[in-house]
């Protein structure tokens, strides 16, 4: 009786560290580059002024870019945020579903309709990327 007491406490101990690992471990965003369609880039400036970019960026390689980013498990509380933190917003389509990047000092996607905001992984890299897409140096 006592082993098996044994047995059943480090096997909860085992599946409670896997979870949490699983749960606080990223997920890829975007693994087909083949299903991402993106459809608007705007940029937003030092006065908050944003304007829409997308015809100036090569859509190819920013979609290469964009496989590369991971994003956390569990989405993050958002109310608002201020524009002065936004450098860039991409919008788009992944696999039938719409999603909305954010990144400047704050980094964040939005998966649609009721799913949350989860924290981006690699924003600073895709800020970068989409400065040399625009020979931007703001």
């Amino acid at each position: 009786m006592r082993n098996r007491r044994k047995a059943v406490v480090v096997l909860l101990a085992v599946l409670l560290v896997a979870g949490v690992a699983y749960w606080t471990s990223p997920r890829v965003l975007f693994d087909d580059a083949d299903s991402l369609q993106i459809y608007r880039i705007t940029a937003v400036g030092a006065a908050e002024e944003s304007r829409d970019i997308t015809d100036a960026v090569d859509i190819a390689v920013l979609q290469q870019g964009l496989q590369g980013l991971d994003c956390g498990r569990v989405p993050v509380f958002m109310e608002h945020y201020a524009l002065a933190d936004v450098r860039y917003e991409v919008d788009g389509h992944y696999q039938g579903e719409s999603f909305h990047i954010i990144v400047g000092r704050i980094n964040y996607v939005y998966g649609g309709a009721g799913q949350g905001y989860y924290e981006l992984r690699g924003g600073e890299e895709l800020v970068e990327l989409l400065d040399r897409l625009t020979g931007s140096s703001e």
